[in-house]
């Protein structure tokens, strides 16, 4: 779609060329990860995105690149160690085996273990250090993995997320981020509608407040959340709205020559004083996470 397609050409060209960084060459530049498939798992949240859409055959390297980093991951002898655990990261490891068995790799036995742990906590995995809106995160994870549980519905959890009381004039960082993951879960990342919640009225203030947040965030070159805002906002109904057109043309004209889009930490300075594989490190590590919510915005903009 126009103000889209150009920008998501260039972001899947330098993720595609940047899949290693996902997983072992993250290790080598980086402090580790309290849970190491967290960033890989990020990129399969796109590939998802892109099997569903028309760009499913273009985008075949790049999903099975970033598979093959994945399934590595799941299966040293640690996952699988991890997952009987059942800790804090139990949803990202059954999250990570979802998304991989949803792109159709063979992952059937560590999910059946994820499977009997949850059984055997009489489908309460709520304890695990889940709150919410994390809940809501729970909930998509385990419909995705196909594993029953004892979690209200999705359509009770997103209500009790309040995404429509947010106000747009005080939340914090932290809180629009949890206002733009409840959408894209409660939606399977724009898959699906949203649930019914609290009315026209309601999603008219949704509307309203995701159209606030976005022009402040453009306001302060914060790529990273206008990305994701702006996802959202097509996810409630304004494909064609102004501020969703130029939102895609600054975000279009912020990208780098080398296709990434940069993260609020990103700063030229900074890179001007780097070379070689540090100054690719620092880009990657500064623009990976806007590039890929571009991307998966821009993907899901394709679908509609």
């Amino acid at each position: 779609m126009p103000g889209s397609t150009e920008v998501l050409d260039r972001a899947l060209d330098w993720l595609t060329s940047h899949v290693a960084w996902f997983g072992p060459k993250w290790d080598e530049f980086f402090p580790q990860r309290d849970f190491p498939g967290a960033t890989v798992l990020e990129l399969l949240l796109l590939c998802r995105v892109l099997r569903r859409g028309p760009r499913a055959e273009a985008s075949a390297d790049l999903i099975e690149a970033a598979s093959d980093v994945a399934q590595e991951m799941v299966e040293r002898p640690a996952f699988l160690e991890d997952l009987y655990r059942a800790d804090a990261d139990f949803g990202y490891r059954v999250w990570l085996l979802a998304l991989l068995h949803g792109l159709g790799r063979p992952v059937s036995g560590p999910l059946a273990v994820a499977r009997e742990l949850v059984e055997a906590r009489g489908g309460d995995v709520s304890g695990i250090d889940w709150a919410m809106p994390h809940l809501l995160e729970l909930r998509y994870i385990l419909d995705l993995a196909e594993i029953p549980g004892s979690l209200p519905s999705t359509d009770e959890l997103y209500a009790a997320c309040g995404v429509h009381r947010v106000d747009p004039f005080s939340a914090t960082e932290n809180q629009v981020y949890a206002l733009t993951h409840a959408l894209l879960y409660a939606t399977d990342l724009g898959g699906r509608p949203a649930p019914p919640c609290g009315g026209q009225e309601a999603e008219r203030r949704l509307r309203e407040a995701l159209h606030t947040l976005l022009g402040v965030h453009l306001a302060t070159d914060h790529y990273d959340l206008a990305a994701e805002l702006v996802m959202c906002a097509e996810i409630a109904g304004d494909v064609s709205d102004g501020l969703v057109r130029h939102a895609w043309r600054r975000i279009t004209a912020a990208q780098r020559e080398d296709g990434s889009i940069p993260g609020p930490p990103f700063q030229e300075a900074v890179l001007a004083e780097r070379t070689g594989a540090a100054a690719d490190a620092y880009v990657f590590r500064t623009c990976y996470h806007t590039t890929l919510v571009t991307a998966l915005a821009a993907a899901h903009r394709e679908t509609l």
